[in-house]
Formats: C-alpha cells, structure tokens, sequence
C-alpha cells in the first residue's frame, strides 16, 4: 500500500515506512471510532462497506459511546467496543481509561470523531498505523500517522472515505450504504422534510423550510409531503405547521 495525495493529506515518516510493508490482505483487525448521533451512524455505513471490501481478512471493531448507541451499524461490523459517554457520569476516571483500553491493538485504527475522548482512545491503544481527522495542525504529530483534512462544506460520508483514498482505495460513487431491511413503500410518492439538528445554529431558518416546502407542495400537489419532529424541547414543528398553506 501507498500514500497518493500531496496536499490536503498528511503521513509521517513512520506512517509512510509502515504502509509501504503493508498489504491490504494482511490486514487482520480494524478499528473504527464512531462517536455520534443517529445520522451520523448512518453515514459511517459506506466507509465500513469499503472497509470490508478492500481488506477481506480483516475483522472489523467499531468503537461507540455510550450516549450515542441508536443506529449503529451493528450488521456490517464483527465486534463492538462502547466507550463511556456522558450518561454514565458516575463512573471513576479509572474506570473510564480502562474501558477506553479494550479496544486493542488493531492493524489500522480509524478515528471518525476527532474528540477529546477518541483522543484519550488514540493514546491508550496501539495500532500499527493511526489514521484520523485533526482539529489542529499539532494533533496530527500527537495522534496519528496519517491525517486528512475534513471541511464542513464536504458532505460527511465523502469526508470519511477521503482516508481511505489516501492510502489508495477506489471507493464507490455513488456510496454504498448497504442498509438492511425492506424499502419502504407507500401508495403515494413523498417528500420528507426533517427540520431540526444536534445543535440550533446548524438548522435552516423556519421562514426558508416554510417557502421550501409551500413551492413543492404546490409544484407536486399529487405527492405526500411528511414533516418529521425531533425528540428534542425545541424541535417541536408544530409553528411550522401552522404557517403553512394548507
């Protein structure tokens, strides 16, 4: 295996040395840090799919947290490692640094998260090449091999298989998500419109969701058109509702 980019990807020298003796079937053990909500877990579901295409021998951990379980994609992973999160505040520290231990020594460790707590997760367990997200350009010497840039304006699921492209991996466009299950199906097409977010300053403006979804129902008037509500105290639609034609 190979590094491919110039810039907006990064390998030191020991990375460099270790992915040059490394074939993609020799690698036996993955890991991937995964700490996040419901959306995010869906998204993590075509990197794991290219994961387990390209390294056919390996068995795959997917390291969770314990306040973000929902819709992990236990089906594509051989083993599940959870961290402790913040519903569990109290548990000693002690106990925190040897759950976060387990993990073990894998081949290569993916970190998805790029937190405080996937940090401590990067220290305490060995891997033959650490590859990751930094925040700032001093955690790629602290706690990685090979970093790639991540930017807000890249849609996330193509962000993440960016680490796999750096060690030359060809992934599927478009993304595999592989999700389980029957597809559901209604009498009538529909549109799904889900307003809310894991923090208010990422959700659009009410006003721009109420022209959205007016000019569409009026574009496609034989089309069902759902609003979903969070779970959230302030992800309540129902003033949304109420201001909308019809």
């Amino acid at each position: 295996m190979r590094f491919w980019f110039g810039k907006g990807a990064w390998i030191s020298k020991a990375g460099q040395k270790q992915l040059s003796q490394l074939k993609a079937e020799d690698v036996k053990s993955i890991a991937i840090i995964r700490h996040a909500a419901l959306g995010d877990m869906i998204l993590t579901r075509p990197f794991i799919y290219e994961c387990r295409k390209y390294f056919p021998n390996a068995k795959i951990t997917l390291s969770l947290v314990s306040n973000y379980i929902r819709g992990a994609p236990e089906d594509m992973v051989d083993r599940i490692h959870v961290a402790v999160g913040h519903d569990q505040k109290n548990v000693s520290i002690k106990q925190q640094l040897r759950t976060a231990k387990e993990l073990g020594y894998h081949d290569l460790l993916f970190d998805l998260a790029a937190t405080s707590r996937s940090f401590w997760i990067i220290l305490l367990n060995k891997a033959r090449i650490k590859i990751g997200f930094p925040a700032h350009l001093l955690q790629k010497y602290i706690y990685y091999d090979i970093t790639v840039l991540r930017s807000d304006m890249r849609f996330e699921a193509e962000a993440m298989t960016d680490m796999l492209n750096a060690i030359g991996i060809k992934t599927s466009m478009p993304l595999v998500f592989d999700l389980p299950g029957e597809i559901y199906k209604a009498e009538r097409n529909y549109i799904v419109y889900f307003t809310s977010a894991s923090a208010p300053y990422k959700c659009w403006p009410d006003d721009s969701f109420r022209q959205l979804i007016n000019n569409l129902s009026a574009q496609y008037p034989d089309m069902d058109h759902v609003i979903l509500e969070g779970v959230g105290g302030g992800e309540s639609v129902q003033e949304l509702m109420d201001s909308l034609n019809g």
